[in-house]
């Protein structure tokens, strides 16, 4: 007998989950939350992602990913969830408007949001200079001087697809290294890149702006506490994630960080027929491969918790 899965995000591991169980039969509804793509809308290299050398981008794949499975019937609903209740077997998935879905199964893939700097002035300026995506601000800083804040595959691969654009792309590392999941190949690119330049050993330390939005960032040596200002348009933060968990936590099971357990080797929480993929995942690597393996695992056990009912 046909049943009803709701599956929350859309990103990597909600769009491959929204595949794998529309073609189990299902009847599929997914939540894209505002960001449509999750992780994938700010990835502008797919280097590491088997089998996609034609497709430029992760906002692409994402497009193709959602055709795939909206060809065969899953939709897509361009809302959040608020809360998820279960009375007597059936889960309700509440909307921002206090409307609800019923649905047999239901299964998180929320993803995660940037880690905030906590400087003083950061959601003022937040789209008036300080950015968190350069896919989606980066044209908006053409022949102009940027900096990106991180030490990461993300700040890198950020400071890249900038260089192509800006002026001038400043990298400010808190630490003397890059860390060290960082891949080689990128570390060269940079080498290479004529228009980039690393500071490391440097923090930020307060943001420098108009009435218009950032005008530069003050920034301090870690080695010996002196200040320095960069004159720049824009500031990319690529810090980290924190996990999109924040209206689950009281429902479903997470660790001390906020993401969610989840049964060893399993995508199941502890709430039996809520399953669980992506980033959100407790000890989970970020990576778009590993969330699309996920998100299929996630629906192939749910599928699984379906046919028992």
């Amino acid at each position: 007998m046909k049943k009803h899965i709701v599956i929350i995000g859309s990103g990597p591991a909600g769009l491959s989950s929204a595949l794998y169980s529309i073609r189990g039969g299902h009847t599929v509804s997914l939540l894209t939350g505002n960001n449509f793509g999750g992780q994938l809308s700010s990835i502008t290299d797919l280097g590491n992602y088997p089998g996609v050398e034609n497709v430029s981008s992760g906002v692409e794949l994402a497009k193709i990913m959602r055709k795939q499975s909206e060809d065969l019937g899953t939709k897509f609903i361009t809302d959040s969830m608020t809360k998820i209740e279960q009375l007597d077997g059936v889960f309700k998935v509440f909307l921002a408007d206090d409307s609800f879905l019923k649905c047999d199964s239901v299964i998180l893939a929320m993803g995660v949001l940037p880690r905030k700097l906590g400087l003083a002035d950061e959601e003022n300026l937040t789209g008036r200079g300080i950015s968190y995506c350069s896919v989606c601000d980066g044209f908006f800083y053409q022949k102009k001087p940027v900096a990106v804040i991180g030490g990461g595959n993300s700040a890198i691969s950020d400071a890249l697809y900038l260089s192509r654009q800006c002026s001038q792309v400043y990298i400010v590392i808190r630490k003397s290294h890059w860390a060290k999941n960082v891949e080689q190949i990128l570390i060269d690119k940079v080498d290479n890149t004529k228009n980039i330049k690393v500071l490391f050993e440097t923090s930020p330390h307060n943001f420098l702006k108009d009435e218009n939005g950032i005008v530069g960032l003050s920034i301090k040596d870690n080695r010996n506490n002196s200040i320095e200002d960069l004159q720049v348009d824009g500031i990319f933060v690529a810090i980290g994630h924190i996990p999109n968990t924040e209206n689950v936590k009281k429902f479903i099971d997470c660790d001390e960080d906020g993401f969610i357990k989840t049964v060893i080797g399993s995508t199941q929480t502890d709430k039996n027929g809520i399953f669980c993929a992506g980033d959100i995942r407790s000890k989970t690597y970020a990576q778009v491969i590993i969330a699309c393996g996920l998100g299929a695992q996630s629906a192939i056990e749910c599928d699984e918790f379906l046919q028992t009912l």
